[in-house]
């Protein structure tokens, strides 16, 4: 490289001697030449991806049912194909057959997809659920093994307990929620205290399946057997299914109350009284101040009763087989010094 600058040199002073007028002449410099391309492999021809890092929180199951509004203390889950159970966090997605349990002092809101809520108390365990064959948006449907909670909804909200089902639903012409208190205990005994809308309660009989129905401001109670849940709180979607489907060809009669005597507000000058009257249709049962009357044929009814002086309040009380609920007072005075 050097001899070859010094060639150019040479060369340039040459050229200006020869001619005044002759532009001195210059050499470009080399370019250096670039190295052969190389063939680049495939996995690092291609532009690198970002890497992404994924919010396990955020990885929601599609058909997700409900979710966790809120909790307080000690509050469990278990999803479906797990046996352990977890500590639930606030935003936590429950699928059909994950379970959700609060310990002592323990509570938890739920919110469902479609709307209905629910407020779950202490000690209480629960699985989701929900009607394969129909949409979200027409009813919700949780199991409780044992505990408390409140359901509120604008459309159908099923609760299954071991005792029975609650069938919680609101009036659309009302516009407004129905809401319903349910409690059930392990030996079986369900709770039904009815806020606002109406509550249905089907419960299994001593021969077949009973329903009755409940409206606001009013309380039901039932010990029956139905066993949707094993010990183990394990679901049981037969007999879920066998429940709902008898439920779709069960027909209820219905029946209405005619009472002959007492006439309301009528005086008596004898302590000891004689209640008549008669049911006009089959399958319903009557309750008279409390206890269980017992129907002769015809449906008709005849039950003694000894009043005490001053006013006596009867209260019957007609339980039919479709779902509805009846009530009727009557007042018998016992006429003083008789």
């Amino acid at each position: 490289m050097n001899f070859f600058r010094i060639v150019v040199f040479s060369s340039l002073i040459i050229l200006a001697g020869c001619s005044d007028k002759t532009e001195p002449v210059v050499a470009p410099i080399p370019t250096t030449l670039a190295p052969a391309a190389l063939p680049v492999p495939e996995a690092i021809a291609a532009p690198s991806q970002p890497h992404q890092v994924v919010d396990k929180k955020q990885e929601v199951n599609p058909d997700w049912l409900a979710r966790l509004e809120k909790a307080v203390n000690r509050v469990e889950f278990r999803q479906r194909n797990d046996s352990i159970w977890k500590s639930a966090e606030v935003g936590n997605h429950f699928v059909r057959f994950d379970a959700l349990q609060t310990q002592g002092q323990s509570s938890a809101q739920v919110a469902f997809e479609s709307g209905s809520n629910l407020e779950v108390k202490d000690n209480t365990l629960l699985v989701f659920d929900h009607d394969p064959g129909k949409t979200k948006t027409t009813e919700d449907r949780v199991i409780v093994k044992n505990g408390g909670l409140v359901g509120t909804t604008r459309s159908e909200l099923w609760i299954f307990t071991n005792a029975g089902l609650v069938q919680i639903k609101s009036d659309p012409k009302l516009k407004k929620a129905a809401k319903a208190r349910v409690s059930i205990q392990e030996n079986q005994k369900l709770n039904v205290k009815v806020d606002s809308g109406t509550a249905e309660v089907v419960f299994k009989g001593k021969e077949k399946i009973e329903k009755v129905k409940v409206s606001a401001n009013s309380e039901f109670q039932v010990t029956s057997n139905m066993k949707f849940l094993s010990e183990d709180g394990a679901p049981s979607p037969a007999k879920i299914e066998e429940i709902v489907n008898a439920l779709k060809v069960t027909k209820f009669s219905r029946a209405d109350l005619i009472v002959e005597q007492p006439v309301d507000g009528m005086i008596s000058e004898q302590p000891e009284y004689t209640i008549k009257g008669q049911l006009t249709g089959a399958d319903a049962k009557l309750l008279i101040n409390g206890e269980l009357a017992v129907l002769e044929e015809g449906y008709s009814f005849n039950k003694k009763i000894n009043l005490q002086p001053g006013s006596n309040l009867i209260v019957f009380q007609l339980i039919r087989s479709d779902a509805s609920v009846q009530f009727m007072r009557r007042t018998i005075r016992l006429q003083a010094g008789k």
